[in-house]
């Protein structure tokens, strides 16, 4: 009978996928086809009390398993009686043959005795090398249980186990990716869609409104004195003002299902089938909703609120043009004092300023005034720095340094973004020649942008460079965002491909900032994932935002990827990233960028610490 139950046990265990039907599943196979008068599954409660619930049970008990509550798994005197407590302190099978006999069963004896049963048997549940439970045979005659029988019933209760192992695996990591998945499209602490999420979506309703031949608005919300709150009430206050922005927000209107928290101080809305009336009425009753007072703990607060809102197709046709310009109308609103204002050409007031600064920039390419500084990967676990990543500086004629955040975007738009990474391809190739002649060996990581990834050239281009300067490619890793990737994903892919086949290692940066599906970890060749600092930053005072790093970092080294968390400012956050197994870290704890000489010493520094 032990055969049996063995052999019709596996075959339950096979099909079942869910943990509770996986139990009641095989206690009924155990006695149907093991002939067994009962089974039981039954689970220690790892709580003060000790105790232990019944999880399954089938075969006539008249009542039995429910009716015991008084059984722990304490080693002390109420639970001394159970073979059941027995197995769960000592991870061993324990075997009544004659229950009529056994003396440690007598709180028991005369239930089991009227139901009929004269021998007993539990063995034990491993999970994770520790005894989560038992599995508890009942018989009919006594001085069952002999030990040929035993020897098949312990593999059943082994099997059993890693049934119970393969199902817990299977939910922790498809908790772990819809953990992963919600965070790459939503913002930790409004828990609203984020940037990337609302440019697909607003791109999807563009796409929807031309098809139809309606209108469109884009509602763009603004509350310029954010920052000034942040640094009056503190990080927890600030978080929770724009925690009660997001839910007024949501209530405000029916169609607020598309509301999105797209940068620090700024929310957005996709208002489909709107003209100027409809969408002038919505910013209307945002308006109201959104000037009730905040109440915290220490104070009662005002907060400033503007509006802005541009139309598709009259503003624009592609989602980054509408945003953009709803975002301008709306910080005109606030400069001028009014509560809501629509886009008008001649606001745009970036416009001659990014004309004049593209011009500028190429300027600066022609001459040679753009650098490079190098700022460290650190391996927590060896405290090595195992690479640098290139970061692109222009130093204007004057002296001053532009920010990349201001002229890359001028780049991309005006498709110098090809030339400008050529020139740091070349610049870091360049390095890496040098590196190698004084006999250091630091890989260099090179940012890639969406047009970068779909330009037929580079692979060509980057190929001539590496054999110009006769540097391994293995020493040059390259850096692409969520967003870039899923432009035009079977493009990107075939160049990371190639990228990687020729040794270059690929991350994926800003990892949970853009789109929402994580099927390119598993189609494309990646080595390492880099965690956005935003979610770094807030760990400390945020536990879904702890509790999101660590899934990210479970579910990259399930899929055999590294981790890099970015923008670590402080030892608490290196200390806690070490905790979470995450792999490499960087920031200006670590280090602030620095040129090629500093960053060589410092690895060399860190190598010898």
């Amino acid at each position: 009978r032990a055969l049996n139950a063995l052999s019709a046990g596996n075959r339950t265990i096979v099909h079942e996928v869910e943990e509770n039907a996986l139990l009641d599943a095989m206690c009924r196979v155990v006695v149907e086809k093991g002939g067994y008068a009962c089974a039981a599954v039954s689970y220690a409660i790892a709580d003060k009390d000790k105790g232990v619930v019944v999880k399954a049970s089938a075969g006539n008990d008249h009542g039995y398993f429910a009716s015991l509550t008084n059984v722990t798994w304490a080693d002390d005197d109420a639970g001394q009686g159970s073979t059941i407590s027995a197995v769960i302190r000592t991870s061993q099978r324990c075997v009544v043959r004659d229950i009529e006999s056994e003396p440690r069963l007598q709180l028991w004896r005369e239930a089991l005795l009227r139901r009929g049963w004269r021998s007993k048997a539990s063995f034990p549940l491993i999970v994770e090398r520790q005894c989560i439970g038992a599995l508890t045979l009942f018989t009919s005659n006594a001085n069952a249980f002999d030990e040929a029988e035993l020897a098949l019933l312990d593999e059943l209760a082994d099997d059993l186990s890693f049934g119970i192992s393969v199902i817990r695996d299977r939910e922790r990591k498809n908790e772990i990716e819809r953990i992963a998945e919600h965070a790459a499209t939503h913002d930790l602490v409004a828990d609203l869609p984020n940037l990337g999420w609302f440019l697909r979506h607003l791109g999807e309703q563009i796409q929807k409104a031309r098809s139809a031949g309606e209108p469109l608005a884009v509602l763009f919300v603004h509350l310029p004195r954010l920052h000034e709150l942040f640094e009056a009430l503190g990080y927890e206050a600030g978080n929770q003002t724009i925690r009660v922005l997001a839910e007024r927000l949501s209530l405000a209107h029916q169609m607020l299902h598309t509301v999105a928290r797209v940068g620090f101080d700024d929310f957005a809305v996709a208002l489909p089938h709107s003209d100027f009336d409809t969408a002038s009425t919505v910013a209307k009753e945002f308006v109201g909703s959104l000037q009730i007072p905040l109440v915290t703990a220490s104070s009662k607060i005002d907060m400033q609120v503007a509006f802005g809102i541009s139309f598709f197709p009259g503003h624009g046709d592609s989602p980054d043009v509408l945003l953009r310009r709803a975002g301008i109308a709306a910080r005109d609103a606030a400069r001028k004092g009014l509560s809501f204002a629509t886009y008008q050409g001649a606001s745009d007031r970036e416009s001659p300023a990014r004309l004049e600064m593209a011009a500028d920039l190429r300027e600066a390419m022609e001459q040679r005034r753009l650098f490079l500084e190098y700022q460290p990967k650190l391996d927590l676990a060896t405290k090595r720095v195992e690479a640098v990543e290139a970061l692109l500086r222009w130093r204007r004629s004057d002296g001053t340094i532009v920010p990349p955040v201001q002229f890359v975007p001028i780049a991309e738009h005006t498709g110098l973004i090809r030339q400008l990474t050529e020139q740091v391809l070349e610049m870091a190739i360049r390095q890496q020649r040098q590196w190698l002649e004084a006999g250091n060996r630091l890989p260099i990581a090179v940012n890639l942008s969406a047009r970068n990834l779909y330009d037929p050239r580079l692979l060509g281009r980057f190929e001539g460079l590496l054999t110009t300067w006769g540097v391994p490619a293995e020493l040059i890793e390259f850096e692409v965002t969520e967003s870039a990737l899923m432009e035009e994903p079977a493009v990107a892919k075939a160049l990371i491909a190639s990228l990687r086949a020729k040794g270059c290692r690929i991350y994926i940066d800003d990892f949970g900032t853009g789109y929402s599906s994580l099927n390119y970890l598993v189609g494309l060749p990646f080595h390492a994932l880099k965690i956005d600092r935003s979610f770094v930053i807030q760990m400390k005072h945020s536990p879904q935002a702890r509790a999101v790093v660590e899934s990210v970092i479970s579910m990259a080294h399930a899929l055999e990827l590294r981790v890099i968390a970015e923008g670590v400012e402080d030892q608490q956050e290196l200390d806690e990233l070490r905790q979470m197994n995450c792999d490499e870290a960087q920031g200006y704890f670590i280090a602030r960028p620095m040129d090629a000489a500093a960053v060589v010493a410092f690895a060399h520094k860190g190598r010898t610490a």
